[in-house]
């Protein structure tokens, strides 16, 4: 039911990275470290990177200099441009002894357009550009340079040219960027809409990040007053009114941010490697760089290096996630030591970090530690519930490389979809009547849509899963409801299907884009646990929601179907939020009122009162009294105030002071993580319903 925008694939370019290979390709087993059939040493292999394809790293960067799509070369307007569609360098690693790999369904559905190889393997390359018609044909990695760029530059021109199309080419005079300029890539794509010379300009500041952050938001902010000139019907602005409006943008402009923070729990070092300091080499340093880049480049962002994090910080989350599992939980120690994770990280990042996240539109986080869970210095709410935050885990390197080049298009889900339920949950489970309350309530929500089908299915066993998946391979959102299995002496983190352990670790399923894992502690990072998140990403999830630690089953409803409230409000027309993660943000900060009440059985009967002619407590909360009362980094302060006041008109203030002064509350939402892309998940989009509605739909 979800429309694949990335169906135009005449202007979307695939780059093939030919490298050397002398055996058939190994399977990766997830649950033993990936080896390197080079020595390990001390230097720097820290995240898990093969060192076979280290002579390939000059191609990727050469590929980044290259159209991201075939739009690229166009003049677009600024609507387009703002509009925020994702589409990255399309690239493809394939080894050069192609007779061992099947690739006929890869050329098919992403065609060649530049084939780029070691020198070892032309030979090779020349014919796999000859057979699957590479319009570009191959070129070896020795033979780069401004000169080739241009002239590859011109050659996706011409061919984006022979579609029928309105847009007029750009003239584009791209260059090889040093070493030290590459981090300007992200902007090199927008300067050459304005035609601005982010080269020149960034030159001065050593291309610094806090150059290259206000760079960024410079050249959005412009594209943002053009939009809002458009708009307004202004067609030759005056000097005035252009830096008026421009001005007004510089404040207020947020723009997406990538960050890289390296760094790995101690546990999950590659076997045989003694590098227990967390140094990380210039190979693996350079690999990390490239995900950030790639990923900043496709966001139209600005890329931000956070260096490596300390150990200390994976040690306070292991003593975080451990205290979370005990019995009794300390509210207090909970929060403090959100607050040192946060000091930590803030120390970490720096000045221009901390601007950066403040100006996030989004923030992917390509690293093994949650920092949605930390709370920064001059806010009081972890960073989850501030800004939308999409986790990629760079443990192991090699698989993260490989999951982050291909293009994946993006799902918009804007005018229907599929969710399959999976209750996976014996029916003889102490908390499986509560799972049935939530599932009943959500399923009889979703189906009161027209354009919305929902499965539910009992599974048993693993093999039953799988049928499941084959049955619904059309689904959009998966959601399982199962008890999570943490062996923390084994290190990693699964499902409980029926009687067994499930880690998605096969090579025989595929799951729909959006899985909603509810289940205990399936993603957590202290010791850095191999997952079922981070595996099923390899199943085909573009976005897998985990949990780090054990949460409620009752909590857990209230959060999904909040959740799927909003994505259903998309349907209707009504829909808040342009994507997955956006929802998401505000499912957890908007979900304060919930906990605070949630600890106290005398708190939460209060909240739900129901009186003839009257909105029970929460619902006057949420529709009258928060109405403009929340600060950003504030809400769960500010919702404490409200709920004040509110008691101090009943006999319920001095009871609601003594419960939050002794014990406080459990901030469990914040302890949910999206690993993956929600940001891809397109919930609406006005230019999308508009190229559905005369391309797809009227055919």
């Amino acid at each position: 039911m979800r429309a694949d925008i990335s169906s135009m694939n005449r202007v979307y370019l695939n780059y093939y990275v030919m490298f050397k290979s002398d055996a058939s390709i190994e399977q990766y087993t997830p649950l033993v470290e990936m080896p390197s059939r080079k020595k390990l040493d001390n230097d720097g292999f820290l995240h898990g990177f093969d060192l076979d394809l280290e002579g390939i790293l000059p191609a990727l960067w050469y590929c980044l200099h290259l159209p991201r799509h075939g739009f690229d070369t166009l003049d677009l307007s600024p609507k387009v441009i703002a509009s925020g569609i994702s589409v990255p360098h399309s690239i493809f690693l394939i080894p050069s002894n192609i007779e061992f790999v099947s690739i006929s369904y890869m050329t098919k559905s992403h065609p060649p357009t530049l084939v780029i190889c070691e020198d070892s393997c032309s030979d090779i390359a020349n014919k796999f550009a000859s057979d699957y018609g590479a319009p570009l044909g191959s070129v070896a990695i020795s033979a780069f340079s401004t000169d080739l760029l241009r002239k590859h530059w011109a050659a996706i021109t011409q061919l984006i040219q022979e579609i029928p199309i309105k847009n007029i080419p750009l003239e584009v005079k791209p260059e090889i960027f040093t070493e030290q300029a590459r981090s300007a890539l992200p902007m090199s794509f927008m300067g050459n809409q304005l035609n601005f010379p982010v080269l020149e300009s960034l030159k001065d500041s050593d291309f610094s990040q806090k150059s290259r952050l206000g760079q960024a938001i410079y050249l959005r902010s412009v594209i943002n007053t053009l939009v809002d000139l458009e708009i307004r019907g202004v067609k030759e602005p005056t000097e005035e009114e252009f830096s008026e409006t421009l001005n007004h943008n510089m404040r207020s402009t947020l723009l997406p941010v990538v960050i890289t923070l390296t760094g790995t729990a101690a546990r999950r070092l590659p076997r045989g490697s003694t590098n227990e300091q967390g140094v990380i080499g210039p190979t693996e340093k350079a690999v990390v760089d490239i995900l950030g880049i790639h990923r900043a480049s496709a966001r139209g962002g600005v890329w931000l290096d956070g260096g490596r994090l300390p150990a200390e910080m994976f040690r306070e989350l292991f003593r975080l996630e451990s205290h979370c599992r005990a019995s009794r939980k300390d509210n207090r120690y909970i929060w403090e030591s959100m607050k040192r994770i946060g000091e930590c990280l803030a120390e970490q990042i720096g000045p221009t970090g901390i601007d950066a996240v403040i100006r996030a539109s989004h923030i992917t986080a390509y690293t093994d530690f949650p920092i949605g869970i930390a709370i920064l210095p001059g806010t009081e709410d972890p960073l989850c519930c501030i800004k939308p935050i999409s986790y990629r885990p760079l443990t192991p390197l090699t698989r993260a490389l490989q999951l982050e080049l291909p293009r994946k298009g993006e799902q918009y889900i804007g005018r229907g979809f599929k969710v399959v339920i999976a209750e996976c949950l014996s029916s003889k489970d102490r908390i499986r009547p509560y799972s049935d309350a939530a599932w009943n309530k959500t399923c009889e929500m979703l189906q009161s849509h027209q354009n919305v089908q929902v499965v539910y299915s009992e599974v048993q066993s693993i093999q039953g899963l799988k049928e499941l998946l084959l049955e619904q391979s059309d689904a959009d959102i998966l959601v399982i409801s199962a008890h999570g299995y943490y062996a923390d002496n084994q290190n990693f983190a699964g499902l409980c299907v029926g009687n067994e352990v499930w880690l998605a670790a096969e090579d025989d399923i595929k799951v729909p884009p959006v899985v909603i894992l509810s289940a205990c502690h399936v993603a957590p990072r202290g010791l850095g646990a191999v997952t079922v998140t981070d595996l099923l990403l390899r199943a085909g999830a573009v976005a897998v929601l985990g949990t780090l630690i054990p949460v409620d089953v009752r909590r857990n409803a209230i959060l999904t179907g909040r959740l799927f409230v909003y994505i259903s409000e998309a349907l209707e027309g009504r829909g808040q939020f342009r994507t997955l993660d956006e929802a998401w943000k505000w499912v957890v900060a908007s979900n304060a009122i919930n906990e605070i009440l949630a600890s106290s059985e005398k708190l939460m009967e209060w909240g739900s009162r129901q009186q003839t002619g009257k909105l029970a407590p929460i619902q006057e909360f949420m529709l009258i009294r928060s109405k403009g009362r929340f600060r950003t980094g504030h809400i769960y302060s500010d919702t404490i105030e409200v709920l004040r006041e509110m008691m101090a008109e009943t006999s319920f203030k001095k009871y609601f002071d003594a419960v939050m002064s002794s014990q406080g509350f459990f901030p469990e939402s914040c302890f949910y993580t999206w690993t993956g892309a929600p940001e891809n998940i397109i919930l609406t989009e006005p230019i999308i319903e508009q190229y559905l509605d005369q391309v797809v739909y009227s055919k």
